[in-house]
């Protein structure tokens, strides 16, 4: 009875770390705003909010202040917890301001990405 239930657990944990290993990256753009709990950042979507786990990392960055437009690459880090009460905690691994000129084009490809 002891054997299956260690075979299972040990498959079980192979399975988690393989799904964090693999995570597929996402590009998020959106508004920097400040969470409701002290030293949170989140980017504002179109209908979801992404907190960002490494915003300290960015923090440095002129352009990096609340209203900015951005677009961050990372992953979505789930099963994680934080003190934060919003947003689907995200992992940038990059984050750019974007800005939307009049005629659609990203007017912000002259700026390079920031880590």
């Amino acid at each position: 009875m002891r054997r299956p239930l260690i075979a299972l657990s040990a498959l079980a944990l192979c399975g988690l770390i393989a799904t964090q290993t693999f995570a597929k990256d996402i590009t998020v753009r959106g508004k920097l705003k400040k969470t409701v709990e002290a030293g949170g950042w989140v980017i504002v979507a179109e209908k979801q909010k992404y907190l960002i786990l490494n915003a300290r990392t960015f923090q440095n960055e002129k352009w990096f202040a609340e209203g900015t437009e951005v677009e961050a690459t990372g992953v979505i880090k789930s099963g994680v917890m934080t003190i934060y009460m919003e947003g689907k905690p995200f992992e940038a691994h990059s984050m750019r301001p974007f800005e939307q000129s009049e005629s659609g084009t990203n007017g912000a490809a002259s700026r390079g990405l920031s880590r």
